[in-house]
């Protein structure tokens, strides 16, 4: 927030073409110089009285926003599915972001990272983060991606990067693959990004704004009052994560044959049909 104020002055005397200051007034935030008598009272002449000498406020806020949404989602045929994810930042304050930063965790719904998903709750990175989609002058490119991203010991998408800016009303996309084994017992699978940005700039994320990503592919369709969009991301419900739905067949589990399948069958048939006895 920065605050300014005039000063103005006049004199009462002959013109001499100098400031003698003879009557003084410092501005008041607004259009009325006397808009009242400093107590709830009717203006009265005085523009000093009470909190009349108000300096005139602006506010320049910084604002990250993120989106996130499946692109797709495919069944491999081996038990396990690939999804693509798109996220778009993009900056909705008044200021230039800087140290731009993107982390997802990706532990929380699809559980343990493996070179080959191959058993249940298990997930591999396939690919990206990659970097597209640069709009508005932002100079974020693949250069803050990281390679070594995998959602639990490096959440890391989008890294702090010298010289890599996101202006005001600039955007940017990050697209990523994950190729999961499901757990039986989960069919929606919730996942959310959260992006940051700094107003200085020192390579380090400080985080003087941030966001988590809303379901979708923009991160301010509204007010949360079924209004306009009003630069706040964070209205209402415009932070609902991502959701991705499986449904997964007893066949789908590997670790159970033709022969297995059939044995649970019959012993949930059986839990059934002691239940009804009971």
């Amino acid at each position: 927030v920065y605050y300014n104020q005039a000063r103005a002055t006049g004199d009462e005397g002959i013109e001499d073409g100098v400031a003698d200051e003879d009557t003084v007034d410092l501005s008041d935030d607004g259009t009325d110089p006397d808009p009242g008598d400093g107590n709830d009272g009717p203006p009265n002449g005085d523009p000093g009285d009470g909190d009349e000498d108000d300096p005139t406020p602006i506010v320049l806020d910084s604002q990250i926003g993120v989106a996130k949404r499946a692109v797709s989602l495919a069944d491999n045929n081996d038990g396990t599915w690939t999804v693509e994810y798109s996220i778009l930042v993009a900056n909705l304050g008044a200021l230039r972001l800087s140290d731009i930063r993107v982390t997802d965790n990706l532990t929380t719904e699809f559980g343990s990272p493996a070179a080959v998903p191959d058993a249940p709750g298990e997930y591999a990175v396939v690919s990206g983060p990659t970097v597209s989609g640069q709009l508005g002058g932002t100079t974020v490119s693949q250069a803050s991606a990281n390679a070594g991203y995998d959602g639990a010991a490096d959440q890391v998408l989008i890294a702090p990067t010298i010289s890599e800016y996101l202006p005001v009303g600039s955007v940017f996309a990050i697209s990523l693959s994950v190729r999961f084994f499901p757990d039986p017992a989960v069919t929606v699978y919730l996942n959310q990004a959260r992006a940051t940005g700094d107003v200085g700039e020192d390579g380090v994320a400080d985080e003087d704004t941030v966001d988590l990503s809303d379901d979708g592919t923009d991160p301010d369709p509204g007010d949360g009052n079924d209004g306009p969009p009003n630069g706040d991301p964070g209205d209402g419900d415009e932070d609902d994560p991502t959701e991705v739905e499986v449904l997964v067949s007893l066949e789908a589990i590997p670790t159970l044959d033709e022969w297995g399948v059939a044995v649970m069958i019959l012993l949930l048939a059986g839990t059934a049909i002691r239940r009804l006895m009971v």
